[in-house]
């Protein structure tokens, strides 16, 4: 019994020795708020724009563009330059580059005593193969006078397109006409008298050569093949 009473007290005296560790109080932190407006607190939520530098300035390499000396400028006197190849006589040009014809030449051509079988085969032909027989040879002589080179001895109204014809009008887009055993294109437009006599306006275009291996399918013929028809 002495045993338990003398761990009893040694317990008791433990326990008033042991003293509790001094709770340290966190010192106080002031923390300052000011108040803003909405607007300016989403600008100090917006990322900063960042500063660009000044672009450099630009340091010539050379000395400053002089004006031309005066024998390097442009002579205001001088000449127009000269057209590759005059307009023939006889002709205007059209905006769309035909050669209107201001004289008509297939009159003088049919009272050739060359012709007199063609001028007395006109008559008896119908009026539409007539007309376009008329606007053929006024056609060749066009041709015939625009260069003295040119010899043209036959031509196709409808080799390349049909022919449009009318009461004393005819339109050839696609026709063909032959100089030089040479097949080139051709296009024409001509106007008759009513009584189909003469020829009352006439307009033309003369084209590129037409290749050789073309003209079998375009109902041409040479020289040769047209001498044994």
């Amino acid at each position: 019994m002495l045993s338990i009473a003398l761990h009893v007290a040694l317990l008791a005296v433990a326990v008033l020795l042991i003293q509790p560790h001094a709770i340290r109080k966190t010192p106080e932190r002031r923390v300052n708020v000011e108040m803003v407006d909405a607007r300016d607190f989403e600008a100090t939520l917006a990322p900063p724009v960042p500063v660009l530098p000044e672009p450099a300035m630009a340091v010539p390499s050379g000395p400053p563009d002089l004006p031309a000396p005066d024998w390097l400028q442009p002579d205001s006197a001088a000449p127009s330059p000269v057209p590759e190849r005059a307009l023939p006589a006889g002709l205007a040009l059209r905006e769309d580059g035909m050669y209107v014809a201001k004289r008509f030449l297939s009159a003088k051509a049919l009272n050739d005593p060359r012709s007199a079988e063609a001028k007395a085969a006109l008559p008896m032909m119908q009026s539409d193969e007539r007309l376009l027989q008329l606007c053929n040879i006024e056609a060749l002589e066009q041709v015939a006078a625009l260069d003295d080179a040119f010899r043209p001895d036959l031509i196709v109204s409808y080799a390349m397109d049909d022919v449009r014809v009318g009461a004393a009008a005819a339109k050839a887009p696609g026709a063909a006409v032959r100089n030089g055993g040479h097949w080139f294109n051709l296009a024409f437009e001509c106007t008759v008298t009513p009584d189909l006599e003469e020829v009352a306006a006439f307009a033309f275009q003369l084209g590129e050569e037409i290749p050789e291996e073309e003209w079998e399918s375009h109902n041409l013929v040479s020289g040769g093949d047209l001498d044994k028809h």
